[in-house]
């Protein structure tokens, strides 16, 4: 498998935001990249992403060459690579197994601690938080090495820090919770619907997120 790095760090952009099928990916000198903090190693195999994602892509950006700064400016269409940190409000990033990003949350008045995984186009929630919340209805998703199944939604309150937020989640199955499990994760997945409408900057640096501009709380 190819190991090249997407050409991403120089210049640093701003490169084209394009949300596919509810995947956040840019678009870079070699085609369609999809960001993945959930993912600990870079993938270069278009036919399997072109799958997973649904259009052609290029690469899954993991974090072994991700770069460690980053402006997501969802209003703007745009992704910025390193530059000065920016100022706002900031919830701290944990470390979790292979370095995946975590978050503490509170989802439905539950408080956990989440996956930050970006390629992720639907959040996860506690089976009894999503029982609770608004607008239900089933959803497929797919997980790769599990493949795709179908799960139960709805949209619940989420707090991270000082932000509130509605987002819709689901419930993982069985199967796809046993997994995850055994790789050391809960069952609360932050994704990437997060920066729908807001500018965020995502700092692997210093291990935060900063709620820079629009959309706080909506």
């Amino acid at each position: 498998m190819p190991t090249a790095t997407p050409r991403i760090a120089s210049p640093s952009g701003p490169y084209t935001i394009r949300w596919v099928t509810g995947h956040l990916c840019f678009e870079t000198d070699e085609g369609l990249t999809l960001l993945d903090t959930g993912s600990p190693m870079t993938l270069h195999h278009p036919e399997f992403l072109t799958k997973f994602v649904g259009a052609p892509l290029h690469a899954l950006l993991g974090l072994d060459r991700m770069p460690k700064r980053m402006l997501i400016d969802d209003p703007a269409g745009t992704i910025t690579f390193g530059g000065e940190p920016r100022t706002g409000p900031s919830v701290p990033l944990l470390a979790g197994p292979m370095g995946v990003p975590l978050l503490d949350v509170i989802v439905g008045g539950v408080a956990t601690r989440a996956v930050f995984d970006t390629g992720a186009t639907l959040s996860y929630a506690p089976a009894e938080v999503v029982a609770h919340g608004a607008d239900p209805e089933r959803r497929d998703d797919f997980l790769p090495g599990v493949g795709d199944y179908r799960c139960a939604t709805a949209i619940v309150p989420v707090r991270i820090g000082p932000w509130e937020f509605r987002m819709r989640c689901g419930v993982l199955p069985a199967h796809v919770s046993a997994l995850v499990s055994l790789m050391g994760f809960g069952e609360t997945i932050i994704g990437a619907e997060l920066f729908g409408g807001r500018v965020i900057e995502l700092d692997l640096r210093q291990r935060r997120l900063v709620m820079v501009g629009t959309g706080v709380g909506a």
